[in-house]
């Protein structure tokens, strides 16, 4: 697992910091040998960026890599997103679904501690 950071353009002319995390299925046979970013298909990640600004040109939105992070940048970046989205202070958490909680806080740490085994 790695990260791509990247800043996104929006269309009325402000730039969004919109890092996205990259990885490939653990247990699938075809990306069974890949243990780092070094040991992907040569030119993947090109594509999978190429992939990125063309979806947001569509947009009409702008796209431009940043960097490009390791597995620590991106287990960072699945822990603040953890983090934004636990249920206290979240906005998704008001209205009728008050106090709805799908994603318990305890399950929540158990998760990315299980994902970064995994990385």
């Amino acid at each position: 697992m790695d990260v791509i950071g990247a800043e996104q353009h929006e269309r009325d002319g402000s730039r969004e910091r919109n890092d996205r995390p990259n990885g490939v299925a653990g247990k699938a046979r075809t990306h069974a040998h890949i243990q780092a970013l070094s040991d992907d298909r040569p030119g993947r990640l090109d594509e999978v960026e190429a992939f990125l600004g063309r979806y947001n040109q569509l947009s009409d939105r702008g796209f431009r890599r940043v960097h490009r992070g390791d597995q620590q940048d991106a287990l960072a970046l699945v822990q603040r997103g953890a983090d934004a989205f636990s249920c206290k202070g979240n906005p998704w958490n008001s209205g009728p679904r008050r106090g709805f909680c799908p994603y318990p806080i305890g399950d929540r740490r158990a998760n990315i501690q299980q994902l970064a085994t995994v990385c």
